[in-house]
């Protein structure tokens, strides 16, 4: 399957989850093994070059993509997740999104200085969650390697605000809209 089969498979969902929100669904190419697996391979062939040891997957559609390419490219993997979901000792940071306020979390332990850590999303909207995660990867004293997305929305300039917050990292996306 062409990535431009599996794009066309990602849905879209007008008003939700509220009015004015334009809800970009990729559980139809996950419930496709050819598209899923064209995604995956794009993926990794975005962040080839990159040199990171780690993958922070965010909460929870990152989980999915990032679990899968750490273990393809045999990376340890991270979850990045929202309150509650994580015991012990945390590296947190809040953050204001496109529909709510929350913050994210991951355990302190997870981290060393040495590690150059890869953070994963499905969609890059706005950017505040993957600062978000940013600011956590970095406040842990690990360094920020680059981004990934499944899925970039180009009109919200995620990737310029990413960019401005953190100079020199890049920021990969698979599909755009």
């Amino acid at each position: 399957m062409k990535l431009s089969d599996a794009k066309r498979l990602v849905k879209n969902y007008p008003d939700f989850p509220k009015e004015g929100i334009q809800f970009k669904d990729i559980s139809p190419v996950l419930e496709n093994p050819e598209a899923f697996k064209a995604l995956t391979r794009s993926a990794k062939q975005k962040i080839s070059a990159l040199e990171f040891n780690k993958i922070v997957g965010i909460d929870a559609r990152g989980f999915i993509f990032g679990s899968v390419l750490a273990h393809v490219m045999h990376k340890g993997f991270i979850m990045c997740r929202k309150p509650g979901k994580l015991p012990g000792s945390l590296h947190r940071a809040s953050f204001a999104y496109e529909y709510a306020e929350t913050e994210l979390g991951i355990q302190a332990e997870r981290f060393s200085p040495k590690d150059n850590v890869l953070i994963i999303d499905d969609v890059l909207a706005t950017g505040g969650t993957a600062k978000a995660a940013g600011k956590i990867v970095l406040n842990a004293g690990a360094n920020l390697a680059g981004f990934l997305f499944i899925v970039n929305l180009p009109f919200l300039k995620g990737i310029e605000k990413l960019e401005k917050t953190f100079p020199g990292v890049p920021v990969y996306f698979v599909l755009s809209y």
